[in-house]
């Protein structure tokens, strides 16, 4: 449900940037080419603080402004913060349910202690592990793809650099958007590890079921470069499986402490609901094969161009802001660009008999992954559910990165340059044109009307949709507690409603006596 604009369309902030300004960008990208070169510690350091800074800033917006990309299920995380902070809950998963570990929660907790309940201190760690994902991923880029610092920030480009509708989800506080980037790469960093390897990937699997990409690449990408040698493979790869099962057996059991339902109820298992296995299994119980067709055609027109920023959005979709054109010719580029490059790099290694480099193949699989089980899964033709394919942008990243580091005509490693730079750029005036109209005027929603209108009547406890429901509890801070009609979340929420003397319904449409806000209205 998004934001009722009755007034003109905001014109972009970007096209409002001067003159001057625009020479001065266009002269740093051309530095930027030149420099991508140089190699020493000291560039190391410049270019990870370079992609952590861009990580940060194409997702600030969405964390400072409360009410852009936020919606219901963000908003129960908020409320399991809050509740853990008032010591009033310790969830172990996500509330309703019994996998997906409240890991966000805690990491906000405190944030809440000191500063109170609010969207951004909610979202703020995550922009916090956005950068340090970026970061991490220029300095393995270096370390372990052979890359230069500048040609490392380049390759990073479609994680650090994102378009908004995927900044905004990589600081979505939804159970794990941005943290299983985070988990992918301390696999890959704990591999001389065994047991820390597998614990990190039971510990993300349990997070974020998506975290387990990262190990299986990992144990492929070892098999391949060691299966001659694999009596020594061999109990490596079972010490990680261990440990790997070891956590997830202790997290499965654990969920039977926490707190299922919110504060102030008994603490029971619910054998009915599903483990983080089930939640995976889950999605292929269906027909198999009749959903491959869809889900590929689904994906090549409006999943992954949604992610690339090159699908046209409507307003307001996806919670972001106005309505965006799409760009047909910068989608073909870049899908031009990336096939041009896999296949020169490609034909160099054929031609020099010299596998790519094992973290590229490393993320080429996580990548992999992401789409292959997407295509395989069950209803997942859904817009929001982009979500379950953000790991797709380590493919790009793995491809610009082994084209970058094999290519020896100059020529043609710089023109890839100027096409990851290019597209950072067009990126950029993107999330210009969002940050513009934010200025302009700060995003606002239905619920947080709703929000206000309930707290300036002093109405205390109501019943919604879920959309609704707990949007409007926790931007009220609790003051305002709505019930919500499905699924079951904070049963407390339920029994105040239900005892309470006077209750509201804020409905989708016209009902008698009632009173507008948006479209949604006010029922007595």
């Amino acid at each position: 449900m998004g934001r009722d604009y009755n007034s003109p369309p905001v014109v972009p902030f970007a096209a409002r940037v001067p003159l001057p300004v625009f020479h001065l960008v266009r002269s740093a990208g051309a530095r930027f080419v030149r420099s991508a070169g140089a190699s020493a510690p000291a560039s190391l350091a410049a270019a990870a603080c370079a992609a952590a800074l861009l990580a940060t800033a194409r997702s600030a917006a969405f964390v400072w402004w409360p009410h852009a990309a936020f919606d219901s299920d963000q908003a129960i995380v908020g409320l399991m913060a809050k509740h853990v902070a008032e010591g009033r809950a310790l969830p172990v998963t996500f509330y309703g349910q019994t996998y997906m570990l409240a890991v966000e929660a805690y990491l906000a907790a405190p944030l809440f202690a000191v500063g109170g309940a609010s969207v951004p201190l909610l979202k703020l760690p995550l922009l916090a592990i956005n950068a340090a994902v970026a970061a991490m991923l220029v300095a393995l880029l270096t370390r372990d793809a052979g890359l230069r610092p500048g040609a490392a920030l380049a390759a990073s480009a479609f994680f650090t650099a994102c378009t908004p509708v995927t900044g905004a989800y990589l600081v979505a506080a939804m159970g794990g958007s941005v943290e299983p980037f985070l988990y992918v790469l301390l696999i890959w960093m704990t591999r001389r590890q065994p047991l820390l390897c597998g614990a990190v990937a039971g510990f993300g699997f349990l997070h974020r079921e998506f975290s387990l990409y990262g190990l299986t690449a990992l144990v492929a990408v070892e098999a391949l470069g060691e299966w001659r040698a694999w009596r020594a493979l061999l109990p490596r790869v079972l010490a990680m499986l261990a440990a790997f099962m070891t956590v997830l057996a202790l997290g499965n059991a654990a969920t039977r402490f926490g707190d299922i339902f919110g504060p102030e109820m008994p603490r029971f298992e619910l054998p009915s609901q599903p483990s983080s296995v089930a939640a995976v299994t889950s999605r292929a119980q269906c027909e198999v094969i009749g959903e491959i067709g869809p889900n590929v055609a689904w994906l090549v027109s409006q999943n992954l161009p949604t992610l690339a920023g090159t699908r046209e959005r409507g307003l307001d979709e996806y919670y972001v802001g106005q309505p965006a054109p799409a760009a047909p010719v910068v989608w073909a580029l870049l899908a031009v660009g990336l096939l041009l490059g896999a296949g020169r790099a490609t034909f160099l290694a054929w031609r020099g008999r010299t596998p790519p480099p094992s973290f590229v193949v490393f993320l080429a699989l996580v990548g992999g992954q992401a789409i292959v089980v997407y295509t395989g899964s069950c209803g997942v033709r859904d817009p929001t559910l982009i979500r379950y394919t953000l790991l797709a942008l380590l493919l790009p990243v793995a491809v610009s990165a082994w084209h970058l580091g094999v290519e020896p005509v100059r020529v043609l490693r710089r023109s890839t340059l100027m096409l990851l730079v290019g597209w950072m750029a067009w990126s950029g005036a993107r999330h210009l044109a969002v940050i513009g109209e934010y200025v302009e005027r700060a995003p606002e929603t239905p619920q947080s009307r709703v929000a206000a209108e309930l707290e300036r009547r002093g109405i205390q406890h109501a019943r919604a949709g879920y959309w609704v429901a707990h949007y409007v509890t926790f931007v009220t801070g609790e003051r305002v507690r709505m019930a919500s009609d499905y699924p079951a979340r904070i049963l407390i929420y339920d029994t105040e409603v239900s005892r309470a003397g006077r209750s509201v319904n804020i409905l989708p449409g016209r009902c008698p006596n009632g009173t507008e806000v948006g479209p949604l209205w006010i029922c007595e």
